[in-house]
C-alpha cells in the first residue's frame, strides 16, 4: 500500500501470480471511493433500513390492534 498525491495504490498479485496494482483517486467527486460518495451511500442505506424498521413496527402494531 502506498500513496502518491491524491491516489492510493495497493500492490499485489492475482490468482495466476501476475503483479497487479489497484489505484483509488480520493478526489473523484461522486465516486464511492471518495469520502462524499461513501457518506451519501451510507445515508441512503441507513435511511432505507430506518424506514423499513419503522414500517415493520407500524404494520405489527396495526395487526395487533385488530
Amino acid at each position: 500500500i502506498g500513496t502518491s498525491g491524491d491516489n492510493i495504490h495497493v500492490h499485489g498479485t492475482n490468482a495466476d501470480g501476475t503483479p497487479i496494482v489497484w489505484s483509488i483517486d480520493i478526489t473523484a467527486n461522486g465516486s464511492i471511493e471518495s469520502g462524499r460518495g461513501f457518506l451519501s451511500l451510507l445515508f441512503v442505506i441507513g435511511g432505507g433500513v430506518l424506514l423499513a424498521v419503522m414500517g415493520k413496527y407500524a404494520f405489527e402494531q396495526r395487526k395487533a390492534l385488530e
